[in-house]
């Protein structure tokens, strides 16, 4: 009797067991069976060039320096597997890794989300290998499948396969992985390519080169001649007009006080600009009269948009909107203040500075709710001087938790630093710290060398039918301001003439003034690397006509090839770095 009752415990003790592995299974517990956990080791360069240590053992993963361990997955991670490659196509190999954790997001989820699950999902992160750490640059929500299997070709495609045997490709883009479909068509999603210029101030050596005697009037559109064609081909293109458009002559002035002739307008739209901010320090220079002659003129081309200025309180309190193919956007700009001048009492809604922070806050907070993304356009900073001070910083990093997707600076006259800002309650955003001049007189060589910002901003369908905005691609481009001998050109540096710089007025004692020596300015105080100073590929993209290319990719058959021709090639080694956009 005794030995009977100890077989039923045995076999009730058996049955619970197998009845929390059933449960643990169907609510998400366990990792699912499919994917191996495999265990290896393998050898990196670590950033100072001594030999590093990659382990897999048992779900855990760790990099072992030269005399400590400078990486390991915590007790909640199990990872599949790793893969040391360069993903970003940025010469530097990154570390990948296929894992399960609890949680279908980081602390960056969604605002549909209010709450985060707890069932055990798959997920890739990637981290950049970086002195004496790992940084994580992009760590992705659940990803829905069950990968058995995975895989990085030469020209960083990810192929991903699942225990079912589909497969699904991506490539790396900036922000994220995007992912495509085996015939090499992106999901569902739509793309604005934006350009963005900083400042331009048109000194009184610019009206007098530009004056037209037989009408009496100026045509600025040569200043922009080398230039507007590329210009023209984005759909978004962003300008800072520092100086006041005025339609009285008596008006026209130059530093402190500038009024700029109307016709300055005209030039601007010639060129290509839909988007021209003018919110500055100069907003004010000739009064209320410049202002309504701004609003005026702007008023007349409804095909630009202007930002900055406001007729009327009403005005000031609505948030800009502007949609663009399919994707919609709200802009924001602002100056830091007016120099020693003040709106007039009752009208300090004329133009839009920051000592209103806590409505831009606002704001901000609303468009995130109404707009796919949101950019910030700021007049701010310390002439001269290109990095940021800490009341900057402290200012954009509360634009970026109250939504900001993008901050672009101006008022600087100086090229700025580039970075992805990442707060710890997980907002992040693209913030360049100063895009320089893009056109003026001034008589330094960091203010004829200026920057221009492209980016790739798309939005796409995920699984589940709801959309994602982010900028998948960013570069920052060298634009060069030509003046001397009666004439002032913009230019972007790779375009300008080699034998012109001995024309610039800055030319003579100058050892500086050459296309090298400004590259290597650019390079040093923007803090990028060579390819993101190069243009981005054009759109759309067209077959390069490598096709022996390909070869390497074999392994993933033949349905990759048109995808590989449009997207991939053009980013690839072999391509051509001067590719114009």
């Amino acid at each position: 009797m005794r030995e009977k009752g100890k077989r039923i415990r045995l076999f009730l003790l058996l049955l619970s067991a197998l009845t929390v592995l059933i449960l643990l299974h169907l609510f998400r517990a366990l990792p699912p069976a499919g994917p191996c956990h495999r265990e290896r080791e393998e050898s990196v360069e670590l950033p100072d060039h001594s030999e590093g240590k990659a382990l897999l053992l048992r779900g855990a993963f760790s990099l072992r320096g030269k005399e400590k361990i400078l990486f390991r997955t915590g007790r909640g991670w199990r990872v599949s597997d790793f893969l040391i490659r360069d993903i970003d196509r940025d010469g530097k190999k990154e570390l990948l890794l296929l894992l399960w954790k609890r949680g279908s997001y980081g602390p960056d989820r969604p605002y549909w989300v209010r709450k985060n699950d707890r069932r055990l999902s798959q997920h890739i992160f990637i981290y950049r290998f970086e002195e004496e750490r790992l940084k994580p640059i992009w760590m992705s929500s659940a990803l829905g499948m069950n990968i058995k299997d995975w895989s990085l070709s030469r020209d960083a495609v990810l192929c991903l396969v699942t225990k079912g045997g589909r497969k699904s490709f991506w490539v790396y883009r900036g922000f994220g992985l995007k992912e495509y479909t085996a015939e090499g068509e992106e999901r569902k999603k739509s793309v604005v390519r934006l350009f963005a210029a900083g400042d331009v101030i048109l000194h009184r050596g610019i009206l007098r080169a530009c004056f037209e005697p037989r009408t009496k009037g100026y045509d600025f559109r040569p200043l922009y001649r080398h230039v507007r064609e590329k210009i023209r081909r984005f759909d978004l293109s962003i300008v800072n007009q520092e100086t006041i458009l005025t339609e009285d002559p008596a008006r026209y002035g130059d530093y402190p006080r500038f009024g700029t002739p109307i016709a300055a307008g005209d030039s601007l739209r010639n060129a290509g600009f839909n988007v021209v901010t003018a919110a500055t320090n100069h907003a004010f220079d000739q009064g209320e009269q410049g202002i309504w002659d701004t609003l005026s003129y702007w008023e007349k081309h409804p095909e630009v948009r202007l930002l900055g200025l406001n007729g009327s309180e009403r005005e000031r309190e609505e948030i800009p909107y502007l949609r663009k193919n399919g994707i919609c956007f709200a802009l924001f700009n602002a100056s830091y203040g007016l120099n020693d001048l003040r709106l007039p009492k009752g009208k300090e809604w004329m133009v839009n500075l920051l000592s209103e922070k806590e409505l831009l806050l606002s704001q901000l907070r609303e468009a995130e709710e109404k707009a796919d993304f949101s950019i910030c356009l700021l007049h701010i900073g310390e002439e001269y001087v290109s990095k940021p001070d800490e009341e900057e910083r402290r200012l954009i990093e509360e634009l970026c938790s109250a939504g900001a997707d993008l901050i672009l600076c101006t008022h600087s006259h100086v090229v700025g630093p580039v970075e992805k800002l990442e707060l710890p309650d997980g907002k992040a955003a693209l913030v360049y710290y100063g895009l320089g001049n893009f056109l003026s007189n001034q008589t330094r060589i960091e203010t004829v060398l200026g920057g221009a910002a492209e980016l790739l901003i798309e939005k796409q369908e995920g699984r589940d039918g709801r959309t994602e905005t982010g900028i998948s691609d960013y570069r920052f481009l060298p634009v060069f301001c030509h003046w001397g001998k009666g004439k002032t050109e913009s230019w972007f540096l790779s375009d300008y003439p080699e034998e012109l710089f001995e024309s610039h007025f800055l030319y003579e004692g100058s050892r500086e003034l050459d296309r090298a020596s400004l590259r290597a300015l650019f390079l040093r105080e923007s803090g990028l690397s060579e390819e993101r100073t190069r243009p981005l590929p054009a759109l759309p993209l067209t077959p390069p006509g490598r096709g022996g290319a390909l070869s390497s990719l074999s392994f993933f058959g033949g349905e990759l090839r048109e995808f590989l021709l449009r997207e991939i090639l053009p980013h690839s080694p072999g391509a051509d770095p001067g590719a114009k956009p």
